[in-house]
Formats: C-alpha cells, sequence, structure tokens
C-alpha cells in the first residue's frame, strides 16, 4: 500500500491515525524493513524488530542484544525511575496508592 512506507516511520507511529492502518504499517515493516532503526522525539535511536523469528533471537541472545537501561539514561534518571517502585516504597506510600 503507498501509505505504509517505511520513510518517516517515526511519524508514521507518532500520528493520531496510526491504530486505524497499524496492519498494513505492521505487514509493511514485514516485507520491506525487518529490523529498522528510527529517532524518536527526544534524539534516542529505537530498534523496530518486526518479524516473529527475529524478535525471537533478540530476546534469546544475551550476549549481542541487551536491555541496558544505563546505556541510555543518566543515573540520577535511573534512580528517579527505580525509586518509584513499590519494592522501593515505604508502607504508608503504598497504601496511599491502594
Amino acid at each position: 500500500m503507498a501509505e505504509h512506507v517505511v520513510d518517516g516511520l517515526q511519524a508514521m507511529f507518532f500520528d493520531p491515525g496510526f491504530k486505524d492502518r497499524a496492519y498494513g504499517v505492521y505487514a509493511d515493516l514485514r516485507e520491506r524493513a525487518p529490523v529498522s532503526a528510527e529517532s524518536l522525539p527526544n534524539g534516542r535511536t529505537i530498534w523496530f524488530v518486526s518479524r516473529y523469528d527475529d524478535g525471537l533471537t533478540v530476546l534469546r541472545d544475551h550476549a549481542r542484544f541487551a536491555n541496558d537501561p544505563g546505556s541510555i539514561y543518566t543515573q540520577e534518571q535511573l534512580e528517579g525511575m527505580y525509586s518509584q517502585l513499590l519494592a522501593h516504597l515505604s508502607p504508608e506510600q503504598v497504601e496511599r496508592i491502594k
């Protein structure tokens, strides 16, 4: 489909009408760019892995692929995120959330 192009992938995913054409976009990705990198609005890079077998490879191969928050966040940002986890909250804070 002409409207499902890999160029401008970021714009497609952040477009309000994306949900209406998501299946076509994903099919196009699987066919034309099964593994692609895109820049997010904040300048960071995100990788799209759209084929099932490729996704399994990424998830199972810990030597080549890692989910390391330290590679994209500063120590201060990580501490801020982790401090919000329930395990790090006091019993009083947990009660307030409930």
